[in-house]
């Protein structure tokens, strides 16, 4: 049996901003509208301005970081399952593969064994009553050769001999109930592996080396770039 792969929230791995970084992103949105309004800050509001802005990025950086990560986490776990999957898809077109030639030869042998028994059924059938009838053509011979004063006696032909008749429509459910587990077999075996050859078609090599921290560094650079520059004291 294929284990069964924990499922993990990336959501769940990455703190939620602290109070104070909330209260830094409202102020620099508010200033940068300011800004963008023509608005020139005072020298000291842009120096707290700048440190806030600091703030704001060094926790983004770390929250991209945890994000990184989360993602590669979260990456390597759903690879783990789409390959256990594909995994237990493939197990199970060996196992179907396997069982439909199983019971294919089981219904073959049935059917061939089942055909033979009919027909030695009804040899025996045709030679019993071929024997009986003979045995009964016996007795009335045998009747007429009694001395005179016994011939009043009536001969009785015998039927207590009977075969009891072999139900048939039973077997052929049974015939009828193996092909049809046969082409149900086959149909799963062919859904089977169309199934495990689209996954083989869907994989696809990566091409991507970086590290998360790699990764965390350009995202940062990309962050920082686009953040709003209040210039220094005394200008824009």
């Amino acid at each position: 049996m294929t284990p069964g792969v924990p499922a993990t929230s990336a959501a769940s791995t990455i703190a939620p901003p602290p109070e104070e970084i909330v209260k830094y992103r409202a102020l620099v949105q508010k200033l940068q509208k300011h800004q963008d309004q023509g608005v020139e800050l005072p020298d000291d509001i842009q120096v707290d301005l700048k440190d806030a802005i600091a703030k704001v990025a060094k926790h983004n950086k770390k929250t991209m970081h945890q994000a990184v990560n989360a993602m590669d986490n979260a990456r390597q776990d759903y690879d783990k399952a789409v390959q256990a999957r594909a995994q237990l898809h493939s197990q199970w077109r060996s196992f179907l593969a396997d069982s439909l030639k199983l019971w294919q030869g089981h219904t073959a042998s049935f059917q061939t064994q089942e055909a033979q028994l009919t027909e030695k059924i009804q040899q025996a059938k045709e030679a019993f009553v071929v024997a009986r009838d003979i045995m009964n053509a016996s007795k009335i011979e045998a009747a007429s050769m009694v001395p005179v004063e016994e011939t009043n006696k009536t001969v009785e032909v015998s039927d207590e001999e009977e075969l009891k008749d072999v139900p048939m429509a039973a077997a052929q459910r049974i015939a009828t109930g193996l092909t049809s587990l046969v082409e149900t077999m086959s149909q799963l075996q062919a859904q089977t592996d169309e199934l495990v050859q689209e996954e083989q078609r869907a994989k696809r090599p990566r091409v991507n080396s970086s590290t998360p921290a790699d990764r965390t560094e350009e995202l940062a650079d990309g962050i920082t770039s686009s953040l709003p520059s209040f210039g220094g004291p005394g200008g824009q």
